[in-house]
């Protein structure tokens, strides 16, 4: 009796009502209404839902932008880890000049250091020879 599914056998519900103990025309009724009621539920399940293949019809564009959207995110990170590593290069480079300039400094340091201590080494010397004489 139900359309739209599975079919409901309103003469089994009166059956088995009948075994046990209901009166036939109270069975009848009863299986009758049962099937209205889960007629009226399915149809307006129906109308509330789309069938499966209308759905995937209505699906395929929101499908249809996210694989455009996986797309541009694996471009992006692509580009993304292109620029990294350019990046990592450069920063690998400003950290060469770094420690070259750091040697270069510490050189020029001790250079001065050294001048610094003939220098004061040559005027204690000639103080003290002056100092002698």
């Amino acid at each position: 009796m139900m359309n739209n599914g599975v079919p409901l056998d309103v003469l089994k519900i009166v059956e088995r009502l009948e075994g046990g103990g209901v009166p036939h025309e109270q069975a009848r009724v009863q299986a009758t209404v049962l099937a209205e009621v889960i007629g009226d539920e399915r149809r307006r399940m129906d109308a509330r839902y789309l069938p499966r293949g209308e759905l995937a019809h209505e699906l395929w564009p929101i499908k249809s932008s996210i694989e455009k959207l996986d797309a541009k995110v694996d471009r992006l990170a692509a580009e993304s880890q292109a620029r990294d590593d350019r990046l990592e290069g450069k920063l690998d480079r400003v950290e060469l000049k770094i420690e070259k300039n750091a040697a270069e400094v510490k050189i020029d340091i001790l250079r001065w250091a050294v001048s610094l201590w003939f220098l004061q080494t040559g005027l204690l010397a000639a103080l003290l020879f002056k100092l002698a004489a």
